[in-house]
């Protein structure tokens, strides 16, 4: 079997697929397949998975700086506005 993500959580030497599969009619002499995953597999997809997750976080990381960013760009703009507007009163002079 090939290293894959779905098996990184799976026992060395266990039975991962079956051809045909389970609970089919077949008849007598059928020719059935068993594949198992053994120790260089395991370690192997477990590598993967570890990829994979480090990946993701690596992801979610650029996604919450991205996040970041924007929030700090449009406080800092809502922040100049106010600035620009020049809300200050004039004092008149009652003559």
């Amino acid at each position: 079997m090939k290293a894959d993500l779905h098996y990184a959580d799976a026992l060395p030497n266990t039975i991962v697929k079956m051809e045909p599969k389970g609970n089919t009619s077949v008849a007598p002499n059928t020719f059935v397949k068993l594949y198992y995953i053994d120790e260089q597999t395991l370690i192997d997809s477990q590598l993967l998975a570890q990829e994979a997750e480090s990946k993701k976080a690596l992801k979610k990381q650029k996604t919450q700086d991205q996040i970041h960013n924007v929030l700090e760009t449009t406080s800092s703009v809502s922040a100049n506005i106010g600035k620009k507007l020049h809300l200050k009163k004039d004092k008149k002079d009652n003559d």
